[in-house]
């Protein structure tokens, strides 16, 4: 089974697994290194939508009684993004847009991934039915692309460990795991994971973009931190 990233969904026929070709993804975690991506190769995750888009959120900062200096922006959107979203690799998408009062490019980007993790989560839990570790890989490695692509560093950890234990490995990939019950039940502890820091990094989003969040969206939230 190999993935279609172009197309934005996993797809059978190729018996090699294609490498990915964006740093941000497949790169040693150790590098620090800020990965450089471009219009092309982040719509090779991600097929902008084609319908009218709502204005995009435009942060405002309270300013500082006493100092005359302009808020930095970068401090605003960390505090917002906190440990869900890496800052430096979302304002690479965000320098994609054409109008920055607009941002239709990024904000296309951002709810196409919507969509796509959703999907993908459903084809996981069939994975986790079917017993299949080779498609929960497989759809792991995926998903561990396109969050990496923005930055959602939790949610992209998690996969990467679905990826690692459908592989019939240990969590970082070097020990093989002889078990398949027991790589089954890691896989499900982490797609309970990665949905729902899938569901903060979400809900985050969805204000950056000052969209109103779902009712349903938090209590989806709230029963998963109690879980």
């Amino acid at each position: 089974m190999s993935l279609d990233f172009a197309a934005g969904r996993p797809s059978a026929g190729a018996g090699a697994q294609k490498h990915c070709e964006l740093q941000c993804c497949c790169s040693p975690s150790s590098t620090t290194r800020r990965p450089q991506l471009s219009r092309n190769a982040v719509s090779e995750y991600f097929t902008p939508r084609h319908f009218e888009l709502a204005s995009a959120y435009e942060c405002s900062f309270e300013a500082d009684d006493e100092s005359d200096e302009q808020p930095d922006e970068n401090v605003s959107i960390e505090k917002l993004f906190g440990d869900l979203i890496d800052p430096a690799t979302f304002e690479q998408i965000l320098e994609m847009d054409d109008d920055e009062d607009e941002r239709e490019f990024s904000k296309s980007i951002v709810y196409d991934f919507f969509d796509q993790a959703a999907n993908t989560f459903k084809q996981m839990h069939q994975g986790l039915k079917d017993k299949d570790l080779e498609v929960l890989s497989s759809l792991g490695h995926f998903l561990k692309g396109s969050s990496a692509t923005l930055g959602l560093n939790k949610v992209k950890d998690s996969c990467e460990k679905i990826q690692h234990f459908g592989a019939r490995k240990d969590e970082t990939g070097n020990k093989d795991v002889a078990d398949d019950k027991e790589s089954l039940r890691n896989c499900e502890k982490y797609v309970k994971q990665a949905e729902k820091d899938f569901k903060d990094a979400e809900r985050v989003l969805q204000k950056f973009f000052h969209e109103d969040v779902p009712e349903s969206s938090t209590e989806d939230s709230s029963a998963a931190k109690k879980s």
